[in-house]
């Protein structure tokens, strides 16, 4: 928890200057995609659900979990979308830990999902797809 709280302070600066702290509506996936890249190089493997809890807390948006429930069908799902950047351990069916594929890539946060390229093109966050 002491961890968390260190990890908190240091990037709330952080996520204001990039815009996290505000509506899931106005957050790209790659600022998204960045904040847990962060978390993964800070933390190591996290479970599925503790990185849920961290983006929640660290973001300070509280409708984050609802909005990526409804968006993408769960954090698990949004982040399967990037498996050139992140890698599912087979530990849990439902609560795996994630982990940054290695190496990781130098453009790791700009990748798109799967398949789509870039980060940003063809899946504007808020936009209807």
């Amino acid at each position: 928890m002491l961890v968390l709280l260190s990890l908190s302070a240091l990037l709330q600066t952080e996520l204001a200057a990039c815009g996290l702290c505000r509506p899931l509506a106005d957050i790209a996936e790659s600022k998204l995609v960045a904040l847990v890249t962060h978390l993964l190089l800070q933390q190591g493997s996290i479970p599925v659900g503790k990185m849920g809890s961290m983006l929640h807390q660290l973001t300070n948006n509280h409708s984050l979990p609802a909005h990526l429930k409804e968006r993408y069908g769960g954090l698990k799902k949004f982040l399967q979308r990037y498996e050139q950047v992140f890698v599912f351990e087979n530990d849990h069916p439902y609560n795996p830990h994630v982990a940054l594929r290695y190496p990781p890539s130098a453009a790791g946060a700009n990748v798109g999902p799967a398949g789509a390229g870039p980060a940003g093109q063809g899946h504007a966050t808020g936009a209807a797809t």
